[in-house]
């Protein structure tokens, strides 16, 4: 009998884990004075999160007033985005276009030409997702938002991919890279025309992610600068953070920094109690 009954509260307790499970990523949500119940978080952007709620709208909750509990959520959820949207990665999705001596120009076409691609590969449930979300990012790009995919921002246009292979892809081939900006190139049109266009490089910058940095006395540490504010580095090591004299690195790496600075953006999410 105690062994039914153990078995039963497994049982329900499974029941349990699944219903709240199903609905773990539901939240209630105020956005311009109108609240939204059931708003499913599903991508983040410069401006804040975007949710997906009632009949397919889309709304974004401005990070200021992002409260803790979402903030959690969002850490937890989307720590792969967090990064590329702190270290202002773009992504680039479309055909090689034209090589140049400064890279290879890829054409994007726009920002939300993704349709059709939700037929390829995955469950039929998956692929539903997909079509939804695609749909909700052309929303988003249709109502002239900036389009975010996996944290970092969807490149319209024209980009040059600095180091890009020029031997393995030749023009027509697909690419789609995550990638960090490094300057503007004045690309010519035709007809005496020219254009100033993103330079990219797939390469992540000397200061994304974990590295070893060296002090003026020459000593190693391996960790992750994190952010910087009055002369003080915050850096991770093993999940725990520490603060680091900024004049106490080598010049090199101070200079490593204030690349950081230039290329970096500090969001203002609440940190838990």
């Amino acid at each position: 009998m105690g062994m039914m009954n153990s078995r039963r509260l497994l049982v329900i307790g499974v029941l349990l884990l699944w219903v709240a499970g199903d609905d773990a990523h539901a939240a209630k949500i105020k956005v311009d004075g109108k609240d939204y119940e059931n708003a499913e978080l599903f991508e983040i952007g410069v401006k804040g999160p975007f949710y997906k709620v009632a009949e397919g709208e889309v709304v974004v909750v401005p990070w200021a007033e992002v409260d803790k509990f979402e903030a959690a959520a969002i850490r937890q959820r989307f720590a792969g985005a967090l990064v590329n949207l702190q270290r202002k990665a773009y992504w680039v999705k479309g055909t090689v276009f034209e090589k140049k001596e400064e890279g290879v120009v890829i054409h994007t076409g726009s920002s939300h030409d993704d349709e059709g691609s939700s037929d390829k590969g995955g469950t039929r449930k998956e692929k539903q997702e997909k079509a939804e979300q695609e749909k909700l990012i052309r929303q988003m790009a249709n109502e002239g938002e900036a389009v975010f995919k996996n944290g970092a921002e969807v490149v319209s246009g024209l980009v040059i991919l600095k180091d890009l292979p020029r031997t393995q892809y030749d023009v027509g081939s697909d690419v789609e890279f995550l990638v960090y900006r490094v300057g503007q190139v004045a690309y010519e049109m035709g007809l005496g025309m020219k254009k100033d266009l993103m330079l990219c490089n797939i390469a992540k910058p000397e200061w994304v992610g974990v590295r070893k940095w060296k002090n003026s006395a020459g000593k190693d540490m391996e960790a992750e600068l994190i952010a910087v504010k009055g002369g003080k580095c915050l850096f991770q090591r093993n999940g725990k953070n520490f603060v680091y004299d900024l004049d106490q690195l080598s010049e090199s790496d101070q200079k490593l920094v204030a690349d950081f600075q230039k290329n970096s953006r500090e969001l203002p999410l609440k940190k838990d109690q």
